[in-house]
């Protein structure tokens, strides 16, 4: 992804950005990728605007395919391998080998990524700082309302201690007057009782002055008089009794009265009392909250310098960032630059030392054809003096020519001469018995060609035989196929809960000479070949092919060894019910080498082998169906 898209992964998809990428709606996708190359969108996400450049940037296995396929680009698709190779269509081409920053880049990248997340931590304790500091401020108005609220509470309370301690003031001056009043009436009443005693006294003076009176009445001869005046005594006395009722009376309203004012005085001053609790408790409230506003207040001051301080700090990174994405990208200028000339000066270093290893390889060349000429010369001049008795240069005498110039070709002479030597040596000695040998040539060339007729029959007849087996073999393949293929069918969406598989023949329209070819389709995925597929899935793909070949052809013993690693518990569990019904209706036993603990709890047998004492190996086995009836039996 670095190599397709080099510095552009730096850009942001965010408009008003300095550098962008834009969503482009358009009619179509560009123009398509060559025949067999996948899109690199296929193995890659990322956002909507990246999706035309991902699709006309297409994947190749090597070096050699992206060197085929550089001429059937079209403008503005690109070609890169898993390695980091680009190809694009203007011709440009770039090795992994001469990007060797792109650890570099990467760790650039991931350290903006890192500082990005760092700027977004600290906005999210920013923004979290400062819904804090409203917060506070928020309770500090509430704080402020409820001090406002107590404040106004506290003066009413004043009023209201005001207000009882004027009622108090008021009671205790009306308890004083009542008090006066009272003892007043105390004095009243006691002057009233002194008063009733000497009224009793004077009734019993009275009634002694009647007595006498009667006595003496009783002796004066007018009854009529004295009969009114007691009359008149009585009537008196009757006022005074009825005076003495209602003075009576009166002094026990008083002492009522004296009473309901006691009490009422009592409550006053628990009231009081409680009024003037309350008071000292609103006090220690108001100094409390007196205290908890300094303490909001600091708070508030630094919350209020935090966020500049993360601000700057905000800042502060951003720069650096940008300094560092400037610095990085004057390095890459400078290292790019670098490259080249690097990259120039090893083509002139390589077109240098190839000329000069040419120029070696060509003098060496030379030498050795020229010692090889002397040499030759030297072995020619020997052989023109062992043959004719002269040297080379009396040859051209022998020859009857006047100069080199007039002797005909080297190579036509050699070649006459070679003729001419083969001739004499084939024409050899005189053979004495070469009749005879004719006839047994002849006899022999008689035998051969019966033989040769018998084996061109044999021929006939065996390549007959070969197509009668291949069309049979064809016909047995043919059905054995479809066969295994049903069988595999039905064991595939068997071992994975659903999906669909089938067996091609590929390669060939000869079926004897065709390959063989999975396609699966798990639950939830395309139809795709065996080789995309994951481990898990390779091998539940290939224990259905082996069960449906078993399933076909039957054999005594399978032997299973470690097909379960891949495979997860409920795909085990699916495994081992597999095999317990193939084994109990089938004629194949299977041996199974696993070390997985459900796979060994669904077998029937188990060998291992354990070591009892140190160094000494024994093998153990264990029937777990003799020990299933055993606990069935407990």
């Amino acid at each position: 992804v670095t190599a397709a898209l080099g510095s552009d992964l730096t850009a942001s998809t965010e408009p008003g950005s300095s550098v962008t990428w834009s969503l482009v709606e358009g009619e179509g996708e560009g123009p398509n990728l060559p025949s067999g190359v996948k899109a690199l969108s296929d193995f890659v996400r990322g956002p909507a605007a990246l999706r035309r450049r991902l699709l006309q940037i297409g994947l190749v296995m090597n070096q050699g395919h992206g060197d085929a396929l550089l001429p059937s680009l079209r403008q503005g698709q690109r070609l890169v391998t898993r390695e980091g190779d680009l190809w694009r269509w203007d011709g440009f081409k770039r090795q992994a080998s001469a990007f060797p920053s792109l650890d570099q880049r990467v760790s650039q990248l991931r350290r903006i990524v890192s500082l990005k997340s760092e700027i977004g931590a600290r906005e999210s304790d920013l923004a979290e700082t400062r819904v804090a500091q409203l917060s506070a401020e928020s309770n500090l108005r509430e704080k402020e309302s409820q001090l406002d609220l107590l404040q106004e509470a506290e003066e009413n309370a004043q009023r209201s201690v005001q207000a009882q301690e004027d009622a108090v003031a008021s009671a205790s001056q009306q308890l004083a007057e009542r008090s006066e009043a009272l003892a007043e009436a105390s004095a009243r009443i006691q002057i009233l009782q002194n008063a009733m005693i000497q009224l009793e006294e004077a009734l019993g003076d009275l009634e002694i002055e009647r007595g006498v009176v009667h006595r003496e009445l009783l002796q004066l001869p007018d009854q009529a008089a004295a009969a009114e005046t007691l009359e008149e005594e009585k009537a008196a006395l009757a006022g005074k009794r009825n005076n003495l009722e209602i003075q009576l009376r009166n002094q026990e309203q008083v002492l009522r009265s004296q009473e309901v004012r006691a009490e009422r005085l009592s409550a006053v001053a628990e009231e009081a009392s409680l009024w003037k609790g309350r008071g000292a408790g609103a006090e220690h409230q108001i100094e409390a909250l007196i205290l908890r506003e300094a303490e909001v207040e600091k708070l508030l001051e630094g919350g209020r310098s935090r966020p500049s301080e993360l601000e700057s700090k905000k800042t502060e990174l951003v720069d650096r960032a940008a300094m560092g994405e400037r610095g990085r990208l004057e390095a890459a200028e400078a290292l790019s630059e670098a490259e080249n000339k690097l990259r120039s000066c090893d083509e002139s270093l390589k077109n240098a030392t190839t000329v000069l290893a040419n120029c070696r390889e060509t003098k060496a060349r030379l030498e050795g054809k020229r010692e090889q000429a002397i040499a030759l010369r030297s072995v020619e001049e020997q052989q023109i003096r062992e043959r004719l008795g002269v040297g080379p240069r009396e040859l051209l005498g022998i020859a009857e020519v006047s100069s080199a110039e007039q002797l005909p070709q080297l190579l036509a002479l050699e070649k006459q001469m070679e003729r001419l030597l083969r001739e004499r040596e084939n024409m050899g000695a005189v053979n004495l018995r070469a009749d005879e040998e004719a006839t047994e040539l002849s006899s022999q060339v008689e035998t051969l060609d019966s033989e040769k007729v018998e084996l061109l029959q044999a021929v006939a007849k065996l390549r007959s035989g070969i197509a009668s087996l291949n069309r049979e073999g064809r016909q047995r393949l043919l059905e054995a196929f479809e066969q295994v293929n049903g069988h595999f069918e039905k064991l595939f969406v068997r071992l994975f809960g659903g999906g669909k598989a089938r067996l091609s023949l590929i390669g060939s329209e000869d079926p004897l000479e065709a390959g063989l070819e999975i396609m699966a389709s798990p639950p939830g995925k395309r139809l795709q070949a065996l080789s995309l597929m994951s481990g898990g899935e390779k091998a539940l793909a290939a224990l259905s092919l082996l069960f449906a070949v078993f399933l076909t052809k039957p054999a005594p013993i399978c032997v299973l060894d470690e097909v379960d690693a891949p495979l997860d518990d409920a795909n085990v569990e699916r495994f081992c019910q597999l095999v317990e019904e193939i084994a109990s209706y089938g004629e194949t036993r299977f041996l199974v080498i696993t070390h997985h603990r459900l796979t060994m709890a669904k077998m029937d047998r188990l060998y291992g082998v354990t070591m009892g004492e140190s160094g000494v190996s024994q093998l153990v086995s264990v029937d777990l169906q003799v020990v299933g009836n055993l606990e069935a039996a407990e």
